[in-house]
């Protein structure tokens, strides 16, 4: 009898430590997933940053090419989308702000091409099938009296948008950098990421639906 009770309370010993080694080899392994997914987000954000720098740089030679007038600056402010969408491929999401003219000006061209979802994942030493993206936009500063459509300064905002997507073309990171160009050459304000401004710049980690 005595023997039975003791085999009853060792086994019962051995269920319990199995379930709390159970219990913790399902945390560690949670806590594993958690990093992993946590590191991946990191590594997303910053190649993000980098696309659009590397779109700023892009901004930065067409503009420096670009002959200042305020008529010049004035049609790029008023410039009209031929494909009237955020991004054609892939998608811009939203939210955060809607990435489209109405928030970030007007799209940038070159030789009449729209500076739109320009890929550029060949730079770019991406994991698996990811790709990278950006697009350029350019809007008045905020000084320039003159309006958001009329130029009557030197200076002219550049903004990038750099995505990260996968291979379906869903976005999985962004980030969005602007600059102020100045066409006769003074200071500049350095590059930033912005949560919010006036124009509804931000950044993002995304989960594809």
């Amino acid at each position: 009898m005595g023997h039975s009770r003791q085999r009853g309370i060792a086994l019962v010993s051995v269920i319990v430590v199995l379930l709390v080694l159970t219990v913790l080899g399902i945390t560690a392994a949670i806590m594993m997933t958690q990093e992993n997914r946590t590191a991946r987000q990191n590594e997303l954000q910053k190649a993000a940053l980098y696309v659009a720098e590397a779109g700023l740089r892009h901004g930065e030679r067409v503009l420096r090419n670009t002959p200042f007038s305020n008529l010049t600056l004035t049609a790029m402010l008023q410039y009209a989308s031929t494909t009237q969408t955020p991004a054609a491929y892939p998608r811009i999401p939203e939210p955060p702000p809607p990435w489209d003219a109405r928030r970030l000006g007007a799209y940038l061209t070159d030789g009449g091409v729209e500076l739109a979802n320009i890929e550029s994942t060949a730079a770019f030493q991406l994991p698996g099938k990811d790709r990278a993206f950006y697009s350029l936009y350019v809007r008045n500063n905020e000084d320039d009296v003159s309006g958001p459509l009329v130029n009557g300064d030197p200076r002219i905002r550049l903004i990038s948008v750099g995505w990260i997507a996968d291979a379906r073309g869903r976005v999985l990171a962004a980030k969005t950098v602007e600059e102020e160009f100045n066409f006769l050459g003074a200071a500049q304000s350095p590059s930033a990421q912005k949560l919010s401004d006036q124009g509804g710049t931000s950044s993002g980690v995304f989960t594809p639906q």
